[in-house]
């Protein structure tokens, strides 16, 4: 089983969701894991452990070639009642080994994203999406439960539902217990 390339969630950035910002987290995101002393360790000691197409670059340049492969997408959340934007931050496994790829996302979590625009910390992912197994976003706003004629969505919805139900007793007396 490969590895997930979902790295981790960010919040704490103070901006709205558009291609400007997501360029922004994106370019604060790869600076930040490229120039990290703890990744750039992590890189060092597990050099036999890389993906095998990681081979091909000299050592110096490998962290930069991980972190090109960085992508964002935004999510909006309700917390507390109160909408707030998470970035979500996928990138290509720097190893195809499951506990080194975990240490990897586990170091990136770590570090701090501080820019004028916020303090971006990794959230607790404990997305675990009920429909599609996703842990990049909550069932609540699962993408397939949009999908016309998935699950309990009417896959023909412009006839309107006939369907009108009695509640239960309507009509009957209440049943009454006879005392003993």
């Amino acid at each position: 089983m490969e590895p997930n390339n979902c790295l981790m969630m960010l919040t704490g950035f103070l901006l709205e969701p558009t291609k400007t910002n997501k360029d922004f987290v994106k370019k604060v995101v790869m600076k930040a894991l490229e120039h990290s002393p703890s990744i750039i360790d992590w890189f060092n000691r597990n050099q036999a452990h890389l993906h095998p197409k990681l081979g091909l670059y000299p050592p110096i340049l490998i962290p930069r070639t991980v972190t090109a492969s960085t992508e964002v997408r935004s999510l909006t959340v309700n917390e507390h009642s109160n909408p707030q934007i998470i970035w979500r931050i996928y990138i290509h496994p720097p190893s195809l080994d499951t506990k080194l790829a975990a240490e990897f996302i586990t170091l990136a979590k770590e570090i701090q994203y501080a820019r004028i625009h916020g303090y971006g910390n990794a959230k607790r992912t404990d997305f675990q999406c009920g429909i599609c197994r996703g842990r990049d976003h909550p069932t609540a706003i699962c993408p397939l439960k949009s999908v016309q004629g998935f699950f309990n969505n009417d896959p023909n919805p412009t006839h309107p539902n006939n369907i009108i139900k009695t509640p239960p007793h309507q009509g009957q007396p209440p049943h009454r217990r006879h005392p003993l």
